[in-house]
Parts: C-alpha cells; sequence; structure tokens
C-alpha cells in the first residue's frame, strides 16, 4: 500500500511541475520589432498629421522618432503661415513584461519644436 500512495504522490508531483512549466512557456511573448504609428487629428490653427515609426530593443525597451507638422496653413495670431511642428526621439519603458493586452509604460522625448517656418526652433522634451 505503501509504495501505491507513494508512486500516486510522485506522478501527481510531476503532474504539477509539468503544467506549472507549460503555462510558463505559453506566458512568454515577443512583440513586433518595429512599431509604425500614424495619427491625424483637427486643431483650430489647422490639420494635424503624426508619425512615429519606433524599434524595440527587447520586451521591455523601446526606441522612435516623432515627426508631428501642420501641413498647409496654419494661424499665428491674425496672420497665417505654412508649417508647424516638431521632430524629436523617445524612448519607453514597459513596466511589466505580461502578454496582457495593457502594458502600462513610461518614456521621454527629445527633439525641436516650431510654431511657424518663420519662428526659430526651440529644444524641449515631454514626457510618455
Amino acid at each position: 500500500m505503501k509504495t501505491s500512495i507513494s508512486y500516486l504522490l510522485s506522478r501527481s508531483t510531476l503532474l504539477l511541475v509539468l503544467l506549472a512549466l507549460e503555462g510558463h512557456q505559453t506566458g512568454a511573448q515577443d512583440f513586433k520589432k518595429f512599431k509604425f504609428g500614424i495619427n491625424m487629428g483637427y486643431q483650430p490653427n489647422g490639420f494635424l498629421i503624426d508619425l512615429q515609426p519606433s524599434y524595440r530593443l527587447n520586451n521591455a525597451w523601446q526606441v522612435g522618432v516623432r515627426y508631428e507638422a501642420t501641413p498647409g496653413i496654419v494661424l499665428v495670431g491674425s496672420k497665417t503661415d505654412t508649417k508647424a511642428g516638431s521632430l524629436g526621439i523617445n524612448g519607453q519603458y514597459y513596466i511589466t513584461s505580461n502578454s496582457n493586452i495593457n502594458r502600462p509604460y513610461v518614456g521621454l522625448g527629445l527633439g525641436m519644436y516650431s510654431g511657424s517656418s518663420k519662428e526659430p526652433s526651440y529644444f524641449g522634451f515631454y514626457p510618455r
């Protein structure tokens, strides 16, 4: 009787270990290396377009470029101008590596900003 109980316990322990390993293996996921975002919208000064290509270094880190512009005519005070926008680099750190739909992250971007083509560009940063 003792051998059948120890045999049963060893089989159930082996089964639990295998199930735990299987669950761990299915939770691992590699995300796409390249991502390209296009955003469009309207603001009171004109039409807005935002292009954001990025590269994932690993599942936790991502670096990218952000180009944002208002092509066409924009209003600057009472005068019209041809373009306003920004160009910068950014990085993101994903806090959790789970393959859930929601992945919280923190990040920072650095770039050059211009309110119009007649104004000088300014250096700035933005949180992500």
